[in-house]
């Protein structure tokens, strides 16, 4: 035999001797007693066998551990029984649904319809609400069907006195034999807890419990703990105070006090947990939750027990010849742990008991077998031992050539460029790169695969024929770039630089290939930023224009975009290519022209400027942001800020006006105080004798007028420099509009002055009377002034409505103003040329009129326009608001004429 496969033998038998010592381990670590369970073997029914149906209704939930035991008792039963039964199973839910007569008529009503059409060899019910259910509805449902029952707590013969369709098995609880079970673990305790709630199911317990409690009361005494009358808090509040001469026997504990539902497993570790003594059970779906144990019913068995009743049924056996029963094995049941916790050994418990969770000890338990799967171990190693020396010669004759190939493989396994082999256009090898490049799991899904199927189809033509031209010898393009087809079809760019080489085993093609699809796709998101930026440049409001440094030294225009166009109103195209000074001839001069040249040279940082703009073609007020976009480039921000500047100017207005107010009330006051004095003394020398000449006292009439309209010209300004306290009540505008008219009509008349009212206003105004008078005639009367160099015109008075406003329009048909003057009309001390004609006393005007209109209709909330053309005219607009006793009045037509 070759001495290179002397080790095989060897590994043979070695394999044969570890198989028999894991066979005769697993053999002997089985239980005592515990026989290896045949596979579960197909039901064979004959032919002529008809299936049975029968219907099962439960009580409780599908989730219900002892819901769930008994189905499976069930199942089982049915399962052994050879025949072949058919089952229909309902739950009524009966612990977390307060079973009412609405609730049961709406189960007799979905089973009326789910049954309709079927027919039943046999009903069998499981717990009491399914058997109180069913012995009220079964001639409804299952006439003439037998009933068997199964499950039921605290069951009486009586039921069945007068019945021979009807049998089944009862829960015969040992209440007493748990209190006897638990008194001799726990012999110094002197009371119990009894744990119940308001179901059927608890208070079945509750009913049974109290006949087996007679046989205890000179040893302990009783609580009943009823989740009806508690909260799980509350009660498990309750329980944690109990002492070491207590334990607690838990029954039933589904649903508290305030209508929760808790599952048994929830509710058992609930009070298990928190209760400070043992908690003990007669029912074995609630082991293995913290409880100790008891004398328990089980539910598997109660299931197996009603099924051998049905089958009996279904061989013919008629159920009055079929006894009831509630001999159902039971059984002593305890938890290791839980015996643990509260320190009770297990010596004693009872004879027979069955203990669950219980820690073995293996070793101890098993010590032959482990010894003898030692001797196995032990011969394995030998023959491993054997098996590594072999190896190790073989590893020493083979060390020199997998060192070389090491070295070729490391440099293929982790070069990152995709290598590879073909001969023939079929590939002979490749690394992991190459494999990994076309999605494929390892080499050798690629070995011996064409080459043309990694090429996507659009370019397999051109590599065939570099491929034919390679194998004639001519020449082909070292590099060149192509598509890849991977594994999933996905196409993808790649760069494959191709040569030939010659190897032991003829000539082959040595292939390196790159992916360049990120870098393709970095030269298409390049052209996206582009169009990107270019689509922000296109749909910015601010409007832009870029510049550079021509050869010439000077700044030239190169673009703009469309905002530039609608902000400036020149069209950029004819300015393309055209030095600043040309393009924009209203910036020579400036310093803002230098700075452009500064930024763009990078001889200064960004700025930003607010500047005026004015040439031939438009004029402006701009904010722009220089700032340099490359080596000598320039690309200027910029957006019109004349609606800022003009709020700005009306701040500084209303600033000056405010100061001049101040100004005026300092001044009124004082002012005030000699007109008082003048007054005072014109009436003392008045009042005098007759003596004075009657020139002398026309002059003392004439002084004592003016400085009584002096005190009242002071008055007005007082009340224009802060707002009026005065107390206003609604009142029609019109009424003081036809006041002003009568007294100057007159005047009109005699200076050509036609008057039209459009009066359409509803509402009442909201503004003190006597300064609304004010304020019209001082309208009225600079309409007057406007009117005189026309010798003539129409005054035009109109009111109408708005939304909680009115308005009040005052137009003449005079010579109008210029722009410059409306900006400063309402400016204090600011007079137009008319206004500086003297008045019927030969007074010139102050400057004050309008502001102080302007600040008294302000003062109430209101505001005060023009709009005139130079001209043709002037329109004072006066908005007031509307007084709340009009807020409700019907707005006239919104409109004038």
């Amino acid at each position: 035999m070759n001495r290179s496969r002397a080790w095989i033998p060897a590994l043979l038998l070695l394999i044969i001797v570890m198989v028999i010592g894991i066979h005769f381990l697993i053999f002997r670590l089985r239980a005592p007693g515990e026989a290896v369970s045949p596979a579960p073997q197909a039901q064979t029914f004959p032919l002529a066998d008809k299936s049975r149906r029968v219907f099962i209704l439960h009580s409780y939930h599908h989730g219900n551990l002892w819901t769930d035991n008994l189905q499976a008792g069930i199942e089982e039963a049915f399962r052994r029984s050879g025949l072949n039964v058919e089952t229909t199973c309902f739950h009524m839910d009966a612990k977390r649904v307060i079973p009412t007569e609405a609730y049961l008529d709406s189960i007799r009503a979905h089973l009326r319809e789910a049954t309709r059409g079927l027919s039943f060899d046999a009903v069998l019910a499981c717990d009491n609400d399914a058997l109180d259910f069913l012995i009220r509805a079964r001639d409804e449902l299952f006439p003439g069907v037998p009933l068997v029952f199964t499950g039921i707590n605290d069951f009486s013969p009586e039921l069945l006195r007068g019945r021979n369709d009807l049998t089944g098995t009862g829960e015969n609880t040992e209440y007493k034999k748990t209190l006897e079970l638990a008194l001799s673990l726990r012999p110094k305790a002197r009371s119990v807890v009894i744990v119940t709630d308001g179901t059927t199911t608890g208070r079945a317990h509750r009913h049974a419990v109290s006949r087996d409690l007679a046989a205890f009361t000179n040893r302990l005494t009783f609580e009943h703990l009823s989740l009806a009358d508690y909260s799980m808090e509350e009660a498990l509040e309750r329980l944690s105070r109990l002492d070491e001469g207590a334990f607690v026997l838990l029954l039933q504990q589904f649903k508290d006090r305030t209508g929760r539902n808790f599952s048994m497993a929830e509710g058992t570790s609930l009070i298990a947990r928190r209760s400070p003594v043992p908690c003990f059970v007669v029912n074995d779906s609630r082991m293995g939750f913290g409880v100790v144990g008891g004398h328990v019913v089980s539910g598997h068995e109660h299931g197996k027990a009603g099924a051998e009743r049905v089958l009996a049924i279904l061989r013919g056996t008629p159920p009055s010849k079929i006894p009831y029963s509630t001999e159902v094995p039971e059984r002593d049941l305890f938890d290791a742990r839980a015996l643990a916790r509260f320190e009770i050994p297990e010596s004693a418990l009872p004879k027979d008991s069955l203990v669950m969770n219980r820690e073995e000890n293996l070793l101890a338990r098993y010590r032959t077998e482990f010894l003898t799967a030692g001797v196995f171990v032990a011969l394995a190693l030998v023959f491993m031992a054997f098996m590594a020396l072999e190896i190790l010669r073989r590893h020493r004759t083979e060390e020199a050539l997998r060192e070389s190939e090491t070295k070729l493989r490391a440099i293929l396994r982790h070069s990152r460029d995709a290598i590879g082999l073909s001969r023939a256009q079929r590939h002979t090898f490749a690394n992991p790169a190459y494999v990994a490049l076309f999605g494929y799991e390892d080499e050798a899904a690629l070995i011996d695969r064409p080459i043309l199927e990694l090429i996507a189809p659009v370019a397999r033509e051109r590599i065939a024929e570099f491929a034919a031209r390679r194998a004639a010898g001519q020449g082909v393009p070292p590099l060149y770039e192509t598509r890849g087809l991977r594994r999933d079809g996905t196409e993808f760019d790649m760069e494959v630089s191709a040569t030939t080489v010659a190897l032991r085993d003829g000539e082959h093609t040595l292939v390196t290939m790159r992916d360049i699809t990120e870098r393709k796709r970095s030269e298409e998101r390049l052209i996206q930023s582009e169009e990107k930026f270019r689509s922000i440049v296109e749909s910015s409001t601010l409007g832009m224009y870029f510049y550079e440094i021509g050869s010439d030294g000077r700044l030239h225009l190169t673009g703009a975009n469309p905002a530039a166009d609608r902000l400036t109103g020149v069209p950029h195209g004819p300015l393309l290519g055209l030095p600043i000074e040309e393009a924009f001839p209203g910036l020579v001069g400036t310093a803002f022209l230098e700075f452009h040249y500064q930024v763009a040279r990078g001889a200064s940082k960004p700025q930003s400027f607010e500047i005026p703009y004015h040439d031939k073609r438009f004029s402006a007020y701009f904010d722009a942001h220089l700032s340099r976009s490359g080596e000598g480039k320039l690309t200027v921000h910029f957006s019109d800020i004349a609606e800022r500047k003009r709020l700005e100017r009306e701040v500084l207005h209303t600033t000056r006006l405010a100061a001049v107010g101040e100004l005026a009330a300092g001044v009124a006051h004082e002012f005030n105080n000699i007109l008082s004095i003048v007054r005072l003394q014109s009436q003392v020398l008045l009042s005098g004798p007759e003596l004075l000449p009657q020139r002398v006292r026309r002059c003392l009439e004439e002084i004592d007028r003016q400085a009584t309209r002096g005190g009242a010209i002071v008055t007005g300004m007082m009340q224009s420099a802060r707002p009026s306290s005065q107390l206003t009540s609604p009142y029609p505008v019109q009424e003081v509009l036809e006041e002003v008219l009568a007294l100057q009509e007159k005047s009109l008349a005699l200076e050509g002055v036609g008057v039209t009212r459009l009066f359409h206003a509803a509402k009442a105004a909201c503004m003190d009377r006597t300064q609304l008078s004010q304020v019209v005639l001082n309208l009225i009367l600079n309409a007057r002034h406007a009117m005189r160099p026309k010798r003539g015109g129409t005054l035009t008075v109109a009111t109408r409505d708005l939304d909680e406003t009115l308005e009040v329009r005052i137009s003449d048909t005079g010579v109008g103003m210029s722009e410059a003057v409306r900006g400063k009309l309402f400016t204090p001390l600011f007079m137009t040329q008319g206004g500086r004609e003297e008045g019927p006393h030969g007074i010139k005007g102050t400057g004050l009129g309008l502001s102080v209109c302007h600040q008294l209709v302000k003062n109430h909330g209101g505001s005060v326009s023009v709009e005139s053309m130079e001209g043709v005219g002037t329109t004072f607009v006066v908005t007031l608001p509307e007084a709340p006793a009009a807020a409700s009045a019907k707005p006239a037509e919104g409109r004038f004429g």
